[in-house]
């Protein structure tokens, strides 16, 4: 007889590489991302065709729903919850502390602060590591571009942060000057106010 396991819940304790190989074998691991715009739409009942949209309420429907989608991200749970701010204050929080600090022993939690707050100033724009390395000396840390690395791959890890390469690119600069974005756009957002 086959049985088949599900198991299922959030990174909190375990990231999916460990996971992975804690469970060995055969296992397929399923991330689930914050909702895109469209689904956010369906999401807030707003389900007739979009692409079509001709009339003047409409428009602004659409715009509404954007401006709150851009602001506070697309978490699902986000669709029925007044205070938005502090439920993704709360997420930040726990990513932050539980994923990011906690989880990889790290004492100089400014370092990790600065480097979000740069990455959120210059999302979207290539930012190397030298950059970040030498923002933190400018402020007075002694940290090496390694613990750079390390920081910054933490930060995707725990899927508060995903990075885009550009492929027309020299393999190194591929590999040292990613464009950075937020998993969502409400924590973008929250490390924008904080800046």
């Amino acid at each position: 007889m086959k049985y088949r396991i599900n198991i299922t819940g959030s990174n909190s304790k375990m990231l999916s590489s460990e996971i992975a190989s804690t469970l060995g074998g055969r296992f397929v691991i399923m991330n689930i991302y914050p909702y895109s715009f469209s689904e956010y739409l369906i999401a807030n009942n707003m389900t007739k065709n979009y692409l079509d949209v001709i009339s003047t309420k409409d428009r602004a429907d659409v715009q509404n729903q954007y401006n709150k989608y851009v602001t506070y991200g697309a978490f699902p749970e986000l669709v029925e919850i007044r205070n938005k701010r502090a439920f993704l204050s709360s997420i930040y929080q726990t990513v932050y502390l539980g994923d990011i600090i906690t989880r990889n022993k790290i004492t100089n939690n400014f370092a990790i602060r600065l480097i979000l707050k740069k990455i959120a100033e210059s999302v979207t724009k290539p930012l190397s590591y030298n950059r970040l390395t030498n923002i933190l000396k400018s402020s007075g840390m002694s940290i090496g571009k390694q613990t750079v690395i390390n920081y910054v791959s933490y930060m995707t890890d725990s899927y508060l942060l995903f990075t885009l390469q550009n492929y027309a690119a020299k393999l190194v600069e591929k590999e040292t000057s990613p464009k950075y974005y937020f998993m969502d756009t409400g924590l973008l957002g929250l490390m924008l106010l904080d800046c």
